[in-house]
């Protein structure tokens, strides 16, 4: 293993509620390159990367992040085989993907940040892995984008800020009504302990093309999330189904700027579909349902925070306008903002795949170089 390193002051990051909700998950996701990458380019890419964000070398002590701190893993090899026989129909190989240690991270013994390069006959696999203590998926792949950006000896012009007093600046309320809010149902409880005391399947991938994506976005006028999160729907059988989507907050909620480095994104409340609704249906109630709540940001997001802060096992958002009974609850996380094809090419060579985010949540909406896919926890499926 080799190690990029820099020297510098120490900074002190303060992690919010938020980011210590997620303190013992890794973001980790690779690129599949048909074409040789330069370790001596991508080694000062990674240099200048740190110097950027120190941060991202910072180490975890007594609850707060110390950075800069020693160096970020970088692991190179070489391996026999080729890139095009690698199956992109389940999870990558643990082999390939970065390593990250996270009880070493929480001891304060390892980085936010690593990364892998594997070196095969007709190709690379890129991995890198971070935690997701400091950032959320816009963050992580705003990072990775620049990066590569340096990689090209490009000039990076827009830059995350830092500032973990962001999130400590807005309001939480003193006290909610618990009746008013939606208990996590079974639904989502029992397949997060399947997961957690069983070894999990691949998710189920399910490709959707552009092209029927863009007639559908003609047909009915709707956002492609609302168009994919459709599709789940229709998979898991047109049963009576809540769809809960996790929105970034940044620029949203007045507090938070685009430019924020750390986690702003969380759950919005449910929107309930009946069961044996169209596809066509679901679709424009479920678009009609995410403008409505996005207009409501700065009233759900402060609740949320409470919700964290009490360790309740509850979503933050009112039942006064949904069903009586409970309909089974699926959490819906979109990437599909991210252009990890385009923007991530390397030495003028796209990535022909590009594995998801290794992230618990059922259903995963996720580009491809022709269209999205679906990722969908198989347990779901039965």
């Amino acid at each position: 293993m080799n190690e990029v390193s820099i020297k510098g002051e120490n900074r002190i990051w303060k992690p919010s509620l938020l980011d210590n909700a997620c303190r013992d998950m890794v973001i980790s996701s690779s690129w599949l390159y048909e074409v040789e990458l330069d370790e001596i380019r991508m080694r000062k890419a990674l240099s200048l990367l740190l110097e950027i964000y120190p941060i991202l070398g910072g180490r975890f002590v007594d609850g707060t992040v110390i950075y800069p701190s020693l160096e970020l893993p970088f692991c190179i090899r070489r391996e026999r085989g080729r890139i095009s026989d690698i199956d992109t129909s389940i999870t990558l190989d643990k082999k390939y993907v970065a390593p990250f240690d996270v009880k070493g991270m929480r001891k304060g013994e390892g980085p936010m940040f690593s990364l892998s390069m594997t070196i095969m006959e007709d190709g690379t696999i890129l991995s890198i892995s971070a935690s997701h203590l400091i950032m959320d998926g816009r963050c992580f792949y705003s990072i990775v984008s620049t990066l590569l950006s340096l990689y090209r000896g490009e000039e990076v012009k827009e830059k995350l800020l830092f500032d973990d007093s962001v999130i400590k600046h807005i309001r939480i309320p003193k006290e909610i009504k618990f009746e008013d809010f939606y208990k996590i149902p079974r639904s989502i409880l029992f397949p997060m302990l399947r997961r957690a005391f069983k070894k999990s399947q691949p998710p189920e991938r399910i490709f959707i093309s552009e092209e029927k994506i863009r007639k559908m976005k003609e047909d009915m006028g709707v956002s492609r999330t609302s168009i994919l999160s459709a599709m789940v729907y229709e998979l898991l059988g047109r049963r009576k189904l809540s769809i809960v989507q996790t929105v970034d907050h940044r620029a949203r909620v007045k507090d938070i700027p685009l430019s924020y480095g750390g986690n702003a994104s969380s759950p919005v409340p449910p929107i309930g579909l009946e069961a044996g609704l169209s596809v066509s249906n679901a679709a424009k109630i479920l678009d009609d349902g995410i403008k409505k709540q996005l207009t409501k940001d700065e009233m759900y997001f402060p609740s949320y925070l409470f919700l964290l802060k009490n360790k309740s096992p509850y979503l933050p958002f009112s039942l006064k306008d949904l069903l009586k009974k409970n309909p089974d609850t699926i959490v819906v996380n979109s990437f599909l903002s991210f252009d990890v094809y385009g923007a991530f090419s390397c030495d003028g060579v796209e990535p022909y795949y590009v594995f998801p985010p290794s992230l618990p949540d059922p259903v995963r909406l996720f580009p491809a170089a022709r269209g999205a896919y679906i990722f969908i926890d198989p347990s779901l499926l039965l």
